[in-house]
C-alpha cells in the first residue's frame, strides 16, 4: 500500500494523477464529479474531512459502487457561530457601519439595529449545526422554529424548540 499526501484539490485537473487509489481523503476544494469519478477507475472509498458533500456527485459515487463518507462532527461548532455572527451583523447594522466609516461618514444615520433578544429564528435541520444554532440561539434569548424531518424532541426540552411544517402550515409536535 502506498500513501500519498498533497495539498492540491482533487478535480478534474489533478485526478488522471492518482488514477490507481483506491481510497481518497479530501477536503472542501476538491470536486469530485463524473469526470474526475472517470479518471479514478479504482476508487472504492471517498472521505471527505467535512461535513457537507456538496463538492461530490454522490448518485456517481453509488453507480460505481463507492462508498462516501462524510466527518459530521467536523467544525459544527464553528459553522453555527458563523451563521450567529451572520444574524448579528445584519440585525446590527454592522456591514452598514463599516461601509460609513470608511466613507469618513460618522451619522448615525441608517445605523439604527435591532435586538435578537424575543425574536425568532427558524432553523431548516436540525442536526449537528442547526442544534448548535439552537443552543447558541436559546442562549441570546430567541424564540426557537425548526423544521426537520426526524424532530429531535429533547431540543424542544433544552431549548423551547418548537418544531413545524415546512409549506408554511404550522403544526408543533
Amino acid at each position: 500500500m502506498k500513501l500519498v499526501f498533497t495539498l492540491e484539490p482533487l478535480d478534474s485537473f489533478t485526478g488522471n494523477a492518482y488514477s490507481d487509489l483506491n481510497v481518497a481523503v479530501i477536503y472542501i476544494r476538491s470536486l469530485v464529479d463524473e469526470k474526475v469519478l472517470d479518471q479514478l477507475s479504482n476508487l472504492k472509498l471517498l472521505i471527505t474531512r467535512t461535513i457537507g458533500t456538496n463538492h461530490i456527485d454522490i448518485l456517481s459515487c453509488q453507480k460505481r459502487g463507492i462508498v462516501v463518507a462524510n466527518s459530521p462532527y467536523f467544525a459544527f461548532t464553528t459553522v453555527a457561530e458563523h451563521t450567529i455572527g451572520l444574524i448579528f451583523t445584519l440585525a446590527k447594522r454592522i456591514s452598514t457601519a463599516i461601509s460609513k466609516v470608511k466613507n469618513l461618514d460618522f451619522s448615525r444615520e441608517g445605523l439604527l439595529g435591532l435586538d435578537l433578544f424575543g425574536k425568532t429564528i427558524g432553523i431548516i435541520g436540525t442536526g449537528n449545526i442547526g442544534k448548535e444554532v439552537a443552543r447558541i440561539a436559546y442562549g441570546i434569548g430567541m424564540k426557537i422554529l425548526a423544521h426537520d424531518i426526524k424532530p429531535d424532541l429533547q431540543l424542544k426540552e433544552k431549548f423551547g424548540v418548537s418544531y413545524v411544517l415546512f409549506r408554511g402550515v404550522v403544526k408543533t409536535f
